[in-house]
């Protein structure tokens, strides 16, 4: 669906200079638990295919990170064969190794702290230092 999503907007506006993914992660640690994709971890771990992980699983996580890499992977190679120039960025999160961090199933995988290029996904990295929890109403 988001290859079919980029490819319209690059050709329906040939002009576009760019794609931001500002949320490309999931929401949270409940999140990705569909058929598919609980069977699939499973079949690749050599677990029993009704097994479901828990949110706390190191494998899993890394397996929905993983995830997210290569969709952010597929879009960035699918953007730049339709128009060569066309600019990727990314807003990532910037938490740290924190229990924020590691609930975060939207860290790209191998990116640095140099962040030059992540590899394929995105040219630029915008990092995200606001957390979803934090409260600004009313200050």
């Amino acid at each position: 669906y988001l290859e079919q999503v980029v490819q319209n907007l690059i050709q329906q506006y040939p002009q576009i200079d760019g794609i931001h993914w500002d949320y490309i992660r999931y929401a949270g640690e409940d999140y990705g638990y569909n058929q598919v994709s609980v069977e699939r971890f499973n079949r690749a771990n050599g677990r029993p295919l009704d097994s479901r992980p828990a949110p706390s699983d190191a494998a899993w996580s890394q397996w929905r990170r993983d995830r997210v890499s290569e969709t952010a992977r597929r879009l960035y190679i699918r953007a730049k064969a339709l128009n060569p120039r066309i600019q990727v960025s990314a807003a990532t999160i910037t938490w740290g190794a924190s229990a924020a961090t590691t609930m975060a199933i939207g860290r790209i995988r191998r990116p640095t702290a140099k962040f030059p290029r992540l590899e394929g996904v995105a040219r630029g990295r915008h990092p995200r230092f606001r957390r979803a929890d934090a409260l600004f109403c009313g200050r």
